[in-house]
């Protein structure tokens, strides 16, 4: 289905997303058309409106000759957010990029990141998007994130944002990662007051990005100057796409110098670990579970590293701990251990240990700007999976929202023990955000596993490799030998009968780009 030429001087938070792409690109032909296949059954089982396109359109156009990929988020529905049929568009179009190789992949983000109402499902989506912008990045495909929207761009979109080569904004835009909406329902209106407009766009503003050096371009509101800026990007990045150990490098002396200006800390504990110092921790009970032997471990109350031997085989150890909520500190730290693991230690198995409350909701982290921290972190997991370095994470006592996105889900393999817990975020603000009673959450928690918290629903749907009762040294080097090569989490979640949707969806992104 192709388009009809759109005025380019629309204004871009006004237009649709069909009119939008219109105007990027010339002779913009739609992929996966609307269709009462991509209806959500789980906005349906809610009695909620559906959408034939489930918020996002894909396609294809030409800008000067050439071929581009590029995707719109349709902020009206459902505020733009990601479920299941959502995301796999979005992950069939990654994958369709990586086969026919486009002059670059533009994505349009309008979104308020997971689908609260199909939770589950929307974090995996997630996930799955972000490794695969970042694989799309690594074969060399330039990858711009443009942001206009009256929505912004938020949650785990907002990782993906910052995955991208580029951003650019337009001065009305915003760009962050926790909204004002659920900061104030967790901290209250004191530390984040979303009626207070001129304190919002000073937080996660496009002026406020572009003077932190988060975007590359900030740009009138209409949709010739998104047009107009996209050859020279194209252009920019078209040698210079790939994810490289310099570039991750470059950002991460780059975060440093903004967390040391912010008067935070850069440096790691280096408080040694014992038996004693964790004692009663659960952190200490995996540990000696594995067998673990010659430890060589320190840290703090939040993040323990270094280095440990199992079965006689050295491993490096990643390790948040008592239910850490990661901030912008965190996960520079984080990301700076991975870095140090890749260009010290490259033939060692890196694995990491889960316990995580999501991310820090302060307004001060928005301003310092998470999303880019935590997709800085992602980038340097992938940069290690890129350089063969075996990347295993368990999650051995809770995981939230994108904090688990950003670690556990970047790794080749997650697994999880059975008394562990993952949810996108807890009932009270699950409630405030959907506008559902707490009573109508925990009954949907009861009986439906795409919404409830719980490790076989994630099983289920794919984004867990295995449950694990306790973990040993023998399952963690049989998961060693047999960890995975490319994403297969959509088609697990079918084979298992968790996510149907998924694996059909990307795959049918692929099919009917071949009719077109």
């Amino acid at each position: 289905m192709t388009s009809r030429p759109s005025n380019p001087a629309l204004n871009f938070a006004n237009a649709s997303p069909r009119e939008r792409l219109a105007g990027l690109v010339d002779a913009f032909c739609e992929i996966l058309p609307p269709s009462e296949l991509q209806h959500s059954p789980q906005l349906q089982a809610l009695g909620l409106p559906v959408a034939a396109d489930d918020g996002v359109v894909i396609g294809s156009g030409y800008l000067n000759g050439q071929l581009l990929y590029l995707a719109a988020q349709d902020g009206r529905f459902m505020g733009g957010s990601v479920g299941e049929i959502h995301g796999a568009k979005l992950l069939g179009l990654c994958r369709l990029a990586l086969q026919d190789r486009p002059a670059a992949l533009v994505l349009l983000g309008d979104s308020g990141g997971v689908r609260l109402q199909e939770a589950n499902a929307g974090l995996l989506a997630i996930a799955e998007l972000l490794r695969a912008v970042l694989e799309v990045r690594a074969a060399g495909i330039p990858v711009l994130m443009l942001i206009g929207g009256r929505r912004g761009c938020f949650g785990g979109m907002g990782l993906v944002a910052h995955s991208a080569n580029a951003i650019v904004m337009s001065a009305n835009a915003r760009l962050g990662m926790s909204g004002p909406e659920v900061i104030a329902s967790a901290c209250g209106r004191a530390e984040y007051d979303p009626a207070d407009q001129a304190q919002i766009m000073a937080t996660t503003g496009a002026q406020h990005r572009w003077e932190q050096g988060d975007i590359v371009q900030l740009v009138s509101a209409d949709i010739a100057s998104f047009r107009a800026v996209l050859p020279e990007l194209i252009q920019r990045y078209s040698s210079a796409a790939a994810l490289t150990l310099s570039q991750c490098t470059d950002e991460y002396q780059f975060l440093q110098r903004r967390l040391q200006a912010a008067l935070l800390s850069d440096q790691l504990a280096a408080t040694p670990c014992t038996v004693q110092t964790l004692q009663d921790d659960p952190l200490l009970q995996v540990l000696m579970n594995v067998s673990a032997s010659a430890w060589k471990l320190q840290g703090d109350s939040q993040l323990v590293h270094g280095e440990l031997s199992i079965a006689a085989q050295r491993w490096t150890l990643i390790a948040l701990r008592q239910h850490a909520a990661i901030g912008v500190e965190l996960a520079w730290q984080m990301a700076a251990l991975v870095l140090q693991a890749v260009q010290q230690q490259p033939q060692r198995p890196l694995l990491l240990l889960i316990d995580t409350a999501g991310q820090r909701l302060r307004r001060q982290e928005e301003m310092l700007g998470l999303p880019r921290f935590m997709a800085h972190l992602a980038k340097c997991l992938q940069l290690a999976r890129m350089a063969e370095m075996p990347v295993l994470a368990l999650i051995y006592d809770q995981a939230l929202s994108g904090a688990i996105v950003a670690t556990g889900m970047m790794a080749d393999q997650c697994y999880a023990l059975e008394a562990a817990q993952i949810h996108v975020m807890a009932t009270p603000a699950m409630a405030s955000i959907t506008g559902m009673s707490e009573d109508k959450v925990h009954a949907l928690n009861e009986r439906d596993p795409g919404f409830a918290p719980g490790v076989k629903h994630y099983w289920a749907m794919g984004g867990i490799d295995a449950i694990w009762s306790q973990p040993t040294s023998e399952l963690l080097l049989a998961a060693l030998a047999n960890r995975a090569g490319p994403d297969r989490r959509a088609l697990l979640g079918l084979q298992r009968g968790g996510r149907r949707l998924a694996q059909y969806i990307a795959d049918a992104v692929l099919s009917s780009a071949k009719r077109n």
